[in-house]
């Protein structure tokens, strides 16, 4: 990592922004480019994508004490896009993402390089493969230029890692970025890369989407393929993706679900009909969230959105009983068996043994493998409850004839990274973990593709996001439907460049 960082230090002094290939050269600010204006502009010729991935490079260099990347192949991820380059005047035919970099997350393998999951005990694991997500963006034509950074073995809300450093947040690097894809929503929220994949198990997405400014996507579970990726829970598990629009968004969810290239179906505003689940998702906010959530609801409403109060009875009880206790009995089973089918010399109590962060190794010594562990019968009966969870939202979708629910990401925006585990919010202390992911846990437990992107910014300029979950299998129609939100919510001010 020195010898990389060494490289992308001399690559930042050096770095002039390379222009447009084409007769004009004018200059293009990489920092203002998502995914599908990067591809069009080298797709046509105007940008190379040997210029894009030298500006990324020089960017995550400048922006090392951000600490987003735990892993860089500068040397190769230049190669591979000059070699995107030569297919472009070669006249090759060109995938989607062709020549656009992206950072996956440190769970999530790529051949050759390591693959830790935020953790020191696998630090020496690399994999020989990639992950079929990562064989399709290359497929697609991207350019992967490192991995992100991560709550270690994916456990954890804020982005603070034992191993590898906390990682700081876009708009204040002084906060969390959020967890446990912290890494890639950092790195997007700076605008240092145009989009990356990370994984959600409670809301490891979601949450870094939100505290970054950036918008993020948990598909229905099976849409992605999740082989050669770190596990949790096989239930809950997905690939997800963070990127700065939709539209980005739509574009990188199709290569990764396989699926041919098409427009998301137009939604009008007037025919939207979303539910508000007051009872639980908007309890106890902190103010500022709850002020900012309330004047995004009033700008839909103008816009002619019908919004409709909605309550999922005992949404509460039915989240603790299954969700815990299926994201906590089904590691020791899913890790183990991980780890035996990458030749990983490692038991699972080694791994836990070895857990530098104190309140991922408590959890996993007490409540995983521990005497607090889950038994089978109170796992099997969790199980049971999420077959109840997913019929009550199922039925709350049918009987309020309901496109989908609308509710604060988090209900408090990114905390300063000094912040203790416990939280006092609204006169109440509270475990900041299980505050953050709160109103993220129900709906990933409960298989619903869930988006979550800007909604507005507090009075102290930090990003507050705003979710929108969709009936399971229905990624396309949510997608649309974000675009709709996005579209009349607008944009927030991108965080200031050093």
């Amino acid at each position: 990592m020195d010898s990389i960082r060494s490289f992308l230090a001399t690559l930042a002094a050096s770095f002039l922004i390379a222009g447009c290939a084409g007769p004009t050269s004018a200059p293009v600010d990489p920092a203002s480019l998502g995914v599908a204006q990067a591809a069009a502009l080298i797709r046509s010729g105007q940008l190379t994508s040997t210029a894009l991935t030298q500006a990324v490079l020089g960017d995550i260099a400048k922006r090392q004490d951000m600490k987003t990347m735990v892993y860089v192949d500068a040397a190769g991820a230049l190669d591979k896009a000059r070699r995107r380059d030569a297919e472009v005047r070669a006249g090759a035919r060109l995938g989607p993402l062709h020549g656009v970099p992206f950072v996956v997350k440190d769970n999530i393998h790529v051949a050759g390089w390591p693959n830790a999951a935020g953790t020191s005990s696998l630090k020496a694991f690399v994999p020989t493969e990639d992950a079929p997500v990562v064989q399709r963006l290359r497929a697609a034509g991207a350019v992967i230029v490192g991995k992100a950074a991560m709550t270690e073995l994916a456990l954890g809300s804020s982005g603070k890692n034992w191993n590898f450093g906390d990682v700081g947040n876009a708009y204040d690097p002084a906060r969390f970025a959020g967890g446990s894809s912290s890494g890639t929503g950092a790195a997007v929220g700076a605008r240092l890369v145009p989009a990356g994949l990370g994984t959600d198990t409670a809301g490891s997405i979601h949450i870094p989407s939100s505290f970054n400014g950036t918008v993020g996507y948990r598909p229905s579970v099976g849409r992605y393929p999740t082989n050669g990726v770190t596990p949790i829970s096989a239930t809950l598990d997905t690939v997800g993706i963070i990127a700065r629009s939709v539209a980005d968004i739509a574009l990188v969810d199709s290569v990764l679900a396989g699926e041919p290239q098409a427009a998301l179906p137009a939604v009008s505003a007037p025919t939207l009909r979303l539910g508000v689940p007051r009872n639980y998702f908007y309890a106890d906010l902190d103010p500022e969230t709850a002020r900012v959530t309330e004047l995004a609801l009033a700008k839909l409403r103008r816009a002619g959105v019908e919004l409709i109060d909605v309550e999922l009875a005992d949404i509460e009880t039915l989240n603790q009983k299954a969700s815990f206790n299926i994201s906590r009995f089904e590691p020791k089973r899913d890790i183990a068996a991980y780890l035996k089918a990458n030749g990983i010399d490692l038991t699972i109590e080694q791994l836990a043994n070895a857990i530098a962060d104190p309140g991922v190794k408590a959890l996993w010594i007490n409540a995983i493998l521990g005497p607090g562990g889950v038994s089978e019968q109170t796992y099997r009966e969790a199980l049971d409850t999420r077959t109840r969870m997913i019929a009550l939202y199922k039925e709350t979708f049918a009987r309020h004839r309901l496109d989908a629910l609308i509710y604060p990401t988090t209900p408090m925006p990114a905390q300063s990274l000094q912040s203790g585990p416990m939280y006092t919010l609204n006169g109440k202390q509270q475990v900041m973990h299980l505050i953050y992911i709160r109103n993220t846990f129900p709906g990933a437990t409960a298989d619903l593709p869930g988006l979550s992107m800007p909604s507005g910014s507090d009075a102290r300029g930090l990003p507050i996001g705003i979710k929108l979950d969709a009936p399971t299998g229905n990624d396309r129609r949510l997608l649309a439907i974000g675009s709709a939100v996005e579209a009349i919510l607008g944009s927030i001010a991108p965080p200031p460049r050093p």
